[in-house]
């Protein structure tokens, strides 16, 4: 073994005695990505120091127009003449609206001469009418809204000093225009109309145009955010007309600097111009007018001073990639092959192909290594072919799942793609909630996740719906799995069988049992309560016929009578429950089907009826279909238990009639909404739990389906058109 180690330290000397020379080029390229980085913080300061006076001077110009509009909203020749001018200026030539005029034109002769930044000086009235402009140009917007103002920014400067945003002016004079605006009060404090100076941008394009420091490839521009894009609002050094007329998407890849700058980034470096040219560049946002500043220079002029040195380092590392290579194909041979051999079986076995054997050369550490490697190999071969078995066993019989501790599907075998109809695909990286069936309460979730979370494994029944809208069970186990590093749980693992058979089976057996017990109760009800209800029945019409009856002795037999109708009526529910209604197919009109639904309905006064205002004809049976109605409004009436209204509405294609019954009562509970079609289940007091049922039975006689969604609670009838 000591020999084997001895001979491969000699390799390992030889060689790097040869590679001495490395740590030359090493320094060679240090020493040129020093000066690289000393000159890039060079150009960085200078275009820092550019970028923060062109920012200042700006900031200067406009802190001196804001103060001069504060200033005006003081004036008091402007607040005793604007409500002249709002008065009078449909007749420009008034006596009135002319002094007015010629005052505030004196009063701004001098201002205008001094500030060469202000194009004009405008007053609007309250209503943002333009009702005043300096000279003797009147403006074609006059006696109108002035139009290059929002309504947002007018209200804004009510408020205080407000600056428009930057546009291009075409109305009237196709330049660059800022407006400087604020509400102007009259003398007695009374809101009148607004001051506004109309700014060019002249002065502010030649302070930014300005190329002092930039060198011969350098420049400096500005920007706005416009729709998602970055628009330049100064002449460009390599594009004069790309005022207002360039723009850079700001997803796009090019012109960082700008981008990033009109949306509120200051930054700097090498980065890609609008010309997709390499630059250096500075790039800071100004907030106060919300533009964005960019200083740059091409990184070829830049970075000139160091060319020279690059050529020299590029001659250098061509010698030494030489001698390099040289280097590497003699320790390929000797060393590097066989690892490389290594690399290349371990990559196989990634893939899952463990057959490949390398051959052994040699007696020295790396042959060692190598046998080792190929036993290795081996074990994990047979290790893998165990594996597999037992997954293609698991995946024949179960539903495997795994997910992270987020929840979200790491794993899906093919029957869990098979029983929830969603492919592979739509499964990974997808939460369990889209199988979410709606039947289990969050109650029921949250238990679920408490107890796996807690590092305990949780076995229990889940009903889910698959892609289709089909539900399903699925018996399930759901396991943490804890990685060995710190014990922590790192993803759960679910292993679960189909048990819809079953549990179809087993709620078939509980539906026979009812449809059993009702049958006994009809033929109890039938034999043992209609024989007696109808002795009841003539005596109370012959105690009516009684003459000289009290008003308490009518209200008595009045409610005698009511409590033997709703008798009768669940008798009738359940006969006709257990009955197979068969339809007698007639084109009848929805409104026919109402008026017989309504007609043994007493409706209280405080609920409205709304019937449907289309006429629809349907081919059904109106005997069966009237006593649907009649059970799903007498539900609503139940339901409103007040003042309230119901709302029967019906739309119709090519395909199908729909029919929906809306009622404003309190609605259903998420707990009974599943089971309210189901026999003999009810929350009322009184009723047998069979109205619903028989709802169900009548519209799925005529190839219908009924459903219900609550609150509001709505039933909704579809049935197929029929000719």
């Amino acid at each position: 073994m000591l020999n084997f180690r001895k001979s491969l330290v000699h390799k390992i000397i030889f060689w790097f005695v040869i590679t001495t020379i490395i740590p030359i080029i090493i320094a060679s390229v240090l020493t040129l990505n020093l000066a690289t980085d000393t000159l890039v913080k060079e150009n960085f300061s200078k275009l820092d120091s550019i970028a923060k006076l062109k920012i200042n001077s700006i900031n200067s110009v406009f802190g001196e127009i804001e103060s001069d509009t504060i200033i005006a909203q003081k004036y008091f020749n402007v607040r005793k003449n604007l409500p002249i001018l709002a008065n009078y200026h449909a007749d420009m030539n008034h006596p009135d609206y002319q002094s007015a005029k010629k005052q505030l034109d004196e009063q701004f002769f001098g201002y205008l001469q001094e500030k060469t930044l202000v194009d004009k000086i405008i007053l609007l009235d309250s209503e943002g009418m333009l009702i005043y402009q300096n000279g003797n140009v009147q403006s074609k917007w006059f006696s109108t809204p002035f139009p290059v103002i929002d309504s947002s920014v007018l209200e804004s400067a009510k408020k205080g000093q407000k600056f428009t945003k930057i546009f291009l002016n075409e109305s009237y004079k196709n330049e660059a225009t800022i407006f400087s605006l604020i509400s102007i009060n009259d003398l007695n404090d009374e809101f009148v109309g607004y001051f506004i100076l109309d700014l060019n941008m002249r002065q502010i394009f030649e302070l930014i145009e300005d190329k002092t420091g930039l060198g011969n490839t350098g420049e400096t521009l500005l920007g706005i955010e416009e729709n998602n894009f970055a628009m330049f609002i100064n002449p460009l050094k390599y594009d004069k007309n790309a005022s207002f007329v360039k723009k850079i998407a700001l997803d796009d890849e090019i012109a960082l600097p700008i981008r990033d700058s009109v949306q509120g980034k200051d930054g700097h470096g090498l980065t890609l111009d609008y010309r997709s040219e390499p630059i250096i560049a500075v790039w800071k946002h100004i907030p106060s007018l919300d533009w964005g500043i960019v200083a740059k220079i091409d990184q070829t002029e830049a970075f000139s001073s160091i060319n020279s040195l690059k050529q020299s380092s590029a001659l250098l590392a061509i010698i030494f990639t030489i001698v390099v290579g040289i280097i590497g194909f003699l320790m390929a041979r000797n060393i590097v092959v066989p690892i490389l051999s290594l690399i290349n079986n371990i990559e196989k076995i990634g893939r899952g192909i463990f057959d490949d054997v390398i051959k052994v050369k040699g007696k020295d550490e790396l042959s060692l290594v190598t046998q080792s490697f190929n036993k290795m190999s081996q074990d994990l071969h047979d290790s893998n072919k165990n594996l597999q078995d037992f997954k293609s066993g698991l995946d024949k019989s179960a539903i495997v799942a795994i997910t992270n501790i987020d929840g979200t599907i790491t794993y899906a075998n093919q029957k869990f793609c098979e029983i929830s109809k969603y492919s592979e695909k739509e499964l990974l990286g997808k939460n369990h909630n889209i199988l979410k069936s709606g039947y289990h309460s969050k109650k029921f979730y949250k238990e679920l996740w408490d107890t796996i979370t807690n590092g305990n494994t949780w076995f229990g029944e889940i009903k889910n719906r698959a892609k289709d809208g089909s539900d399903y069970w699925v018996n399930t186990m759901i396991m943490p799995i804890r990685n060995k590093k710190d014990n922590q749980i790192s993803q759960f693992l679910s292993i679960r069988t189909d048990v819809t058979s079953q549990k179809d089976l087993t709620q078939q057996l509980v539906h026979a049992e009812k449809l059993s017990s009702i049958g006994e109760l009809g033929s109890r009800l039938a034999h043992d309560v209609r024989n007696p209800l109808h002795v009841i029945q003539l005596s109370l019409d012959n105690i009516k016929e009684k003459e000289g009856m009290t008003d308490s002795e009518k209200q008595s037999l009045e409610r005698i009578q009511r409590s033997m109708s709703r008798i009768t009526h669940q008798i009738n529910n359940v006969l006709d429950f257990v009955r197979t209604p068969i339809p007698e197919f007639n084109h009848v009109k929805i409104s026919e089907i109402i008026a017989e639904s309504i007609e043994s309905l007493r409706i209280p006064k405080n609920i409205t009826l709304i019937t449907p205002k289309n006429n629809v004809e349907l081919l059904c049976d109106k005997k069966l279909f009237s006593v649907a109605i009649n059970n799903l409004i007498l539900n609503s009436i139940q339901a409103i238990n007040g003042t309230g209204k119901i709302e029967i509405s019906c739309k119709e294609n090519d395909e199908v009639i729909t029919l929906e019954i809306k009622d404003s009562g309190k609605g259903i509970s998420q707990n009974d909404i599943n089971h309210v079609f189901e026999p003999l289940f009810t929350t009322k007091m009184q009723g047998t739990g069979l109205g619903l049922s028989s709802v169900k039975s009548i519209i799925e006689s005529h190839d219908g389906v009924i459903s219900v969604t609550s609150p509001p609670t709505v039933f909704t009838i579809t049935l197929p058109k029929r000719n």
